[in-house]
């Protein structure tokens, strides 16, 4: 995690304040179904095996959240839209000097995808207060104090994390740089998720290994706390039989966990780190090792390379981009510094 001391003890005011909402599951059932009026859909959606209740809570902080960030800024004579789809918030990205998703991790990976360089600043608030699992939202204690947040901004009392991000810039046969940038991950596999698929891997510049896996996985920093944390979770019992066999010693069970959790933190890396991380997500060991050279399941690198022998595959971007990623197509994958996103965070 890089911190830059720009708003450290400088002031700072935005003008024009970007609120980009996560669409309420109430709202996204009322756009469906635009005939049924609130009662009439909460009703079907019991129907069906939900909780309305849940439903109606989640709309209600979303709303009340919006509504007080509203109020907090119309105090302070600052000028804000806010805007609930992805294609409304474009049309007002290069207006704003301050974005800030209202919603969890989800909701502030969609809102990176509007900001192309490292000179907007973006802060994001969780309606959520029980949910305090959040990498990229401020603590829960600013969701019902909003105006807090303005008033360290005002009195300097905030520092900006510069998360790097990766770009995949170069995308053949039609070759091109893609407009977004991966905040978190970038992966790449069959759409049919029980299918294969073969891949040519090159690391840096050496020689491309090919690999037959379910998918590849390739990280930042920050995203070595989401998925790719999630793919190499290990179990307590294939720990502690990993360790009587190397060993012959039988762990307890306390020393089971404090190891485990030792390996589970090696995996995370700074958020400042230049470098991506790759994961092969469930390898097939008969390809991995070609001319007594094996292709690791992971490694650190500042570039790679990977060309697709895919059927029907994609290349998938922080969960919510996808591409179509077939036989041929080539993606070379690099990390810029002019490409950081700038994080408003509070210590």
């Amino acid at each position: 995690m890089k911190i830059f001391s720009c708003l450290n003890n400088a002031p700072y005011r935005p003008r024009r304040v970007l609120c980009v909402s996560k669409l309420s599951s109430l709202e996204f059932l009322r756009s469906r179904n635009p005939d049924l009026n609130e009662d009439q859909i909460l009703s079907k959606l019991k129907e069906r095996g939900g909780d309305p209740q849940e439903i109606l809570a989640e709309h209600q902080r979303q709303t009340a959240c919006e509504q007080n960030l509203a109020a907090v800024l119309k105090k302070l004579n600052a000028n804000f839209r806010i805007a609930r789809r992805i294609e409304d918030a474009w049309k007002f990205i290069n207006w704003a000097d301050l974005v800030v998703p209202i919603g969890g991790d989800g909701a502030f990976l969609l809102a990176s995808k509007l900001i192309t360089d490292n000179t907007k600043p973006v802060l994001g608030i969780d309606p959520s207060v029980s949910n305090g699992g959040n990498i990229f939202t401020l603590s829960a204690k600013y969701t019902m104090d909003t105006e807090s947040i303005f008033e360290r901004l005002y009195e300097g009392r905030a520092l900006v994390r510069l998360a790097q991000r990766k770009m995949a810039d170069a995308l053949q046969p039609r070759q091109r740089t893609l407009p977004w940038l991966a905040l978190n991950e970038v992966f790449i596999g069959e759409f049919m998720a029980a299918r294969p698929i073969t891949l040519h891997v090159g690391v840096e510049n050496d020689a491309p290994y090919q690999i037959r896996s379910s998918g590849i996985c390739v990280c930042t920093g920050t995203g070595s706390r989401f998925w790719y944390k999630s793919i190499n979770v290990q179990s307590a019992e294939t720990v502690r039989s990993i360790v009587e066999i190397a060993t012959g010693d039988k762990l307890s069970l306390e020393e089971t966990n404090e190891l485990l959790h030792k390996y589970h933190q090696a995996l995370l890396y700074s958020a400042e780190d230049l470098n991506m991380i790759y994961m092969i997500r469930e390898i097939y060991h008969t390809t991995r090792c070609t001319k007594r050279k094996c292709c690791p399941d992971r490694q650190k690198c500042s570039k790679l390379t990977v060309k697709s022998c895919g059927f029907d595959a994609g290349l998938m971007i922080d969960g919510s981009i996808s591409l179509p990623f077939n036989d041929g197509a080539i993606a070379t994958f690099d990390i810029k510094p002019e490409y950081s996103l700038r994080s408003i965070v509070f210590t």
